[in-house]
């Protein structure tokens, strides 16, 4: 066990021990602990009693372990004995010895001496609190949308318990499903020997967010289809092509719209108020109505004529409107809108 430690408490008292100083006599002293009393409870609350000689049993114990000291608490001398008092004595040892003194105890009454139970719970009343942020998903990222603070204890330091605690606080009943618990990148938390001690989640510079079922499925499946974008560009174009075949047959729909707006507005409107509307069915380069109206699926919008359109590319990649790039691979022919572009252009409208 050299050059092992292991940390023990009582009470507010914690300190860490190497292997070699993990004895009853020095336990006793340092936790004021009756030393034939003296015994230790792991994060179960399974108790490891020490051998004959005073010593701990390496063997029953975890390398950078937490461990409570349990027993009866040394009397003082204004308070009542709990049990027989160990006496202690010191006496001069050999001059061979590498301590000038020997420790030795006994106690005043014979018989077995029962040990007190271990604490209820795991690690009696000690408590650890942390945030974990309630995600939600935008795109293929993770964001916060609230907050939550959970309390727990050493033995409560898992993936299982700490799912559950934070499942409380989020008021979630077992009607509405599991929750997921994942790292600030979205990668679901496993049960491991590093997520099973509270230094783990005490760290609340390490984020931990929440998240139902479905929203792991719905964020798993936007950063597959950004990995297949990556990977196939073109299968991405062709997606977004089946986007604007989609847009396309709802422009008939407001084809339709716009020509029974055409009616309304001759009969109706006021020649000034349609100007907006002349707006949007202007060239961004002639500033003349539409002629073969392009669409542009990199900012969704009617951009220019097709001859006006070709002419820009012919000296520029990036988009009329939005200025992004590869705007010629972004372009398709709207039909449809022949109508409104007859009506815009009987009128003129005042600047």
């Amino acid at each position: 066990m050299d050059h092992l430690c292991f940390t023990l408490f009582r009470g507010p008292k914690r300190i860490r021990m190497k292997a070699e100083d993990m004895t009853v006599d020095k336990i006793s002293r340092i936790f004021q602990v009756a030393p034939e009393s003296v015994y230790l409870t792991d994060d179960v609350n399974e108790a490891i009693f020490p051998l004959v000689s005073g010593e701990i049993p390496g063997t029953s114990l975890i390398a950078l372990g937490h461990y409570e000291v349990q027993g009866l608490e040394r009397a003082s001398s204004n308070s009542t004995p709990l049990g027989p008092t160990p006496s202690f004595s010191f006496s001069p040892s050999s001059s061979s010895s590498p301590t000038p003194f020997s420790f030795s105890a006994s106690t005043s009454a014979s018989g077995p001496r029962t040990l007190p139970p271990p604490r209820a719970g795991h690690f009696g009343s000690r408590s650890f609190q942390r945030s974990i942020n309630v995600g939600e998903i935008s795109g293929s990222r993770l964001v916060t949308s609230k907050t939550l603070v959970v309390r727990f204890s050493e033995g409560e330091a898992n993936v299982s318990d700490m799912t559950a605690k934070v499942k409380d606080a989020m008021g979630r009943s077992l009607e509405e499903g599991p929750i997921v618990l994942t790292d600030s990148q979205g990668n679901a938390l496993q049960d491991t020997e590093g997520t099973r001690t509270s230094q783990y989640w005490r760290q609340n510079s390490r984020q931990i967010f929440a998240l139902t079922e479905e929203e792991m499925e719905d964020l798993q499946d936007a950063r597959r289809a950004k990995v297949s974008r990556r990977e196939d560009p073109h299968g991405a174009l062709l997606g977004r092509a089946e986007e604007v075949k989609v847009a396309g047959e709802g422009l008939e729909n407001i084809a339709k719209a716009m020509r029974h707006l055409s009616e309304v507005a001759s009969a109706h409107l006021q020649r000034p108020s349609l100007q907006p509307a002349k707006e949007a069915m202007t060239c961004l380069v002639c500033k003349a109505i539409f002629v073969e109206p392009q669409f542009a699926a990199c900012c969704g919008s009617l951009v220019g004529c097709k001859l006006c359109v070709e002419t820009w590319c012919a000296n520029s990649d990036t988009c009329l409107k939005c200025r992004a790039e590869g705007f010629a691979a972004n372009l398709y022919a709207v039909r449809g809108l022949a109508a409104a572009a007859d009506f815009f252009s009987e009128f003129e409208v005042p600047e």
